[in-house]
């Protein structure tokens, strides 16, 4: 099961300590990596993860974050506002990158239908995410 966490910057947090390090932005319809510069398109993305928070007192807590992993392993994160404050070109955007975390968390492994651990889930590469489960 996707961990709960309470705010955005402990999300971050725990995600930069299992790998999501790269710091992703929306440009010209494509994903880029801040530091190095490499861009991504939508099939070359998969949405691992994502976690909303919202604020009641806070405005600046109504966002998403997603944790997002490059068919490279590059893996990062993203954030986005959700509600009327909400980038619509992203939302687009992410509408069409897969979303791994369905798949992971909820598909069975074929070998004794065991439901996939959470390490197993965090260390499954792209191409483990056929409907056999991890290897």
């Amino acid at each position: 099961m996707v961990k709960a966490y309470k705010t955005m910057s402990d999300a971050m947090q725990h995600l930069k300590q299992r790998g999501f390090t790269a710091n992703f932005e929306f440009l010209n319809n494509s994903f880029r990596t801040v530091d190095s510069g490499k861009t991504f398109s939508p099939d070359q993305l998969t949405i691992v993860e994502h976690h909303r928070f919202e604020g009641v007192s806070d405005p600046d807590d109504l966002s998403v974050l997603y944790a997002i992993e490059a068919n490279d392993g590059t893996r990062g994160t993203v954030a986005d506002a959700f509600g009327p404050y909400a980038n619509p070109d992203l939302g687009a955007f992410l509408k069409t990158v897969k979303m791994r975390e369905d798949m992971l968390h909820r598909k069975r492994r074929q070998d004794g239908d065991r439901l996939w651990s959470d390490e197993e889930c965090d260390n499954a590469s792209r191409n483990d995410c056929g409907e056999k489960g991890p290897p």
